[in-house]
């Protein structure tokens, strides 16, 4: 957003004073008032640029130029239908369950745009899982944790940890995630983590 400066003198003022000599009909200052007021409830800013919209708006398609990240795709939704935009963080899930989660989110906001966001990290292994990279941590790591939970009481966790599952454990889980978005022709593909150069072209292609 672009925020206009104005220069103000170094005096500080007497604003009651300038009020009494500089007087206005009530009746009249009301009227303005009220008629502006109810010009910007309706979106319509009498005299000047309407400030909520920028650039960003028209790139976006949007109302507001707020974005939000989110990993819940019900905020998503209740975001982009009040005019904003939202970017839904889908690293932890399949890729059968991002395709479930765009079409879910094309039910509730119908055509209008929104984004997804992959990481694709560079220094990780081609296709390891979980299980073989916790084969490469020293056994002296796994000592110093086990001895830590012992001392603070820590409980083992209940459910396999988030952690696991997220696409950066690899580089073959974000590309079987970016082909379910490129597929469904998402208006906006994120990228927090590493490079995206290699997707651009294919993206811009398929209207991303």
């Amino acid at each position: 957003m672009i925020l206009e400066s104005a220069s103000v003198s170094q005096q500080p003022a007497d604003f009651g004073k300038l009020a009494l000599s500089h007087p206005q009909p009530a009746s009249s200052f009301s009227g303005t008032a009220r008629r502006r007021r109810e010009g910007e409830r309706e979106g319509e800013f009498v005299g000047r640029k309407n400030p909520l919209h920028t650039k960003l708006c028209d790139q976006l398609g949007i109302e507001y130029p707020i974005v939000a990240f989110t990993h819940c795709k019900d905020v998503a939704a209740a975001v982009i239908n009040a005019g904003a935009f939202a970017v839904l963080g889908q690293t932890q899930s399949t890729p059968d369950e991002i395709d479930a989660n765009i079409r879910w989110m094309r039910e509730k906001i119908g055509d209008k745009p929104f984004g997804v966001d992959l990481v694709f990290p560079a220094s990780v292994p081609a296709s390891d899982n979980i299980d073989q990279l916790r084969a490469d941590i020293p056994k002296e790591q796994f000592d110093f944790v086990e001895d830590m939970k012992k001392r603070h009481n820590i409980p083992k966790w209940r459910n396999t940890p988030v952690d696991w599952n997220l696409g950066w454990l690899n580089k073959e889980t974000p590309q079987k995630q970016l082909e379910v978005v490129l597929e469904n022709r998402v208006p906006v593909l994120a990228s927090g983590l590493g490079n995206p150069d290699f997707v651009l072209k294919r993206a811009h292609e398929q209207g991303v």
